[in-house]
């Protein structure tokens, strides 16, 4: 994450997410508290807000998915 600019971050029980300048997300931590959103990665682009619960987090992207 050296070197580039966050615009939020959220976090669960054990796991953190950011949402990056350029509007990706970066998540980190225990795994099973969402930590790794690797299989997802290539899908959040855009991404204008990010909520937690316990152990998961769901982002909302620039076209309103989710």
């Amino acid at each position: 994450m050296c070197g580039k600019g966050v615009h939020h971050v959220q976090a669960t029980q054990h796991a953190f997410a950011a949402i990056l300048i350029d509007g990706s997300k970066l998540s980190w931590g225990d795994l099973d508290s969402g930590g790794d959103s690797s299989k997802v990665q290539d899908q959040l682009k855009s991404v204008q807000e990010v909520q937690a619960n316990d152990f998961a987090f769901a982002a909302i992207l620039a076209d309103g998915s989710l």
